[in-house]
């Protein structure tokens, strides 16, 4: 193959690296360990029964976060869903979630390949309490492995 599609090659494998979302289905075993461990969250995004959207507010502390994040080898966006409904529907509402808090820090330049969206559903996110108080709703942010 000539160099200069070679060249090609590699710029789009690398292009396409950088933007493909990682799949959540798998196993990450940091961001597991760091959502079962109950370390503290960087960020923490809560949201409205059945719903992705992103609240202002959060907006703003997801802007702040942002500029850290974009110096991390990983950055694991943990999402959770309450108890109520069907517990696969709960998993794929929760992985949204997740993608969506991705989407909004790669806006705020963080770089794609470090974002790291994972569902847990229920499986973390049960408090034992009332589910309508949204505590259970909500994306963890977390930098499982700091760059120094």
């Amino acid at each position: 193959m000539p160099m200069v599609f070679r060249s090609l090659a590699l710029a789009a494998t690398i292009a396409s690296a950088a933007v493909a979302v990682p799949d959540a289905r798998a196993a990450d075993p940091d961001c597991h360990r760091v959502a079962r461990g109950g370390q503290t969250a960087r960020a923490t995004v809560y949201f409205d029964t059945g719903k992705t959207t992103i609240a202002a507010h959060h907006r703003k502390e997801l802007e702040r976060v942002a500029y850290d994040a974009k110096y991390q080898i990983k950055v694991c966006l943990i999402g959770q869903a309450d108890r109520q409904g069907n517990p696969e529907y709960n998993k794929r509402l929760a992985l949204k979630r997740a993608q969506a808090v991705r989407a909004l820090l790669i806006d705020y330049g963080v770089p794609a390949g470090v974002l790291v969206p994972v569902s847990v559903g229920e499986a973390y996110g049960a408090f034992g309490g009332d589910y309508k108080d949204g505590q259970e709703r909500r994306v963890e942010v977390h930098f499982p492995r700091r760059y120094e």
